[in-house]
């Protein structure tokens, strides 16, 4: 007798779930349904960004993604190449001169990527290694006045970082001193003071 009302409950039910009067969760939501109410495979659409939005008309820029790899891949290049040279007991002059080919080169492709960068919403870098690397090969030289340009132009672009604690700034006014710059170079002064005023 319990047996015959359990089957009888069984199809009931089945026939309800068959015309639709209790949902089964079947792991796909209401949007995953057709018209008839069965399942179908149906994945989230692929994001497909606006036209309009910075960051993805740089990933559409294949000039700009070129550059900034050349731009990255020439930070690699000075950095081993720098390195090797301060750990050398005699370092080459020749070997100095195109460690500060490759920094005049990077410091070129910055000037350019950074008005790409605001364009394309990326963000400037904090610090650019190859202007602080031109500056000390530059001092190593007893170029000071060179060393104190290659700070001035990185300051130009409003970055100031170095990777240490007084920045650019920093490195500038030590150049400033050690080159007696007030004295010698009475002109390049105009220009580096006003990035040495203390702000308020």
């Amino acid at each position: 007798m319990w047996l015959l009302i359990l089957l009888i409950l069984v199809i009931v039910l089945a026939l309800m779930v068959r015309r639709g009067a209790i949902s089964v969760n079947t792991g796909c939501s209401n949007d995953s349904k057709n018209s008839k109410g069965r399942a179908v495979a149906n994945a989230q659409p692929e994001y497909i960004p606006d036209s309009d939005d910075p960051f993805w008309l740089g990933e559409r820029d294949t000039r700009f993604k070129n550059m900034q790899s050349q731009y990255y891949a020439l930070c690699e290049e000075i950095e081993a190449g720098y390195t090797v040279l301060a750990n050398a007991a005699n370092p080459d002059a020749a070997a100095y001169s195109r460690v500060e080919k490759k920094c005049v080169d990077a410091t070129a492709l910055f000037q350019m990527l950074v008005p790409l960068w605001e364009k394309y919403d990326r963000g400037i870098p904090c610090s650019a290694p190859p202007y602080k690397r031109l500056a000390m090969i530059r001092e190593k030289r007893g170029d000071y006045e060179g060393a104190a340009l290659a700070c001035v132009q990185q300051l130009r672009l409003g970055v100031q970082g170095d990777g240490t604690k007084g920045g650019m700034r920093g490195r500038l006014a030590r150049m400033v001193k050690k080159g007696n710059l007030v004295e010698t170079c009475p002109e390049a002064m105009k220009e580096i003071t006003q990035y040495l005023e203390i702000k308020q």
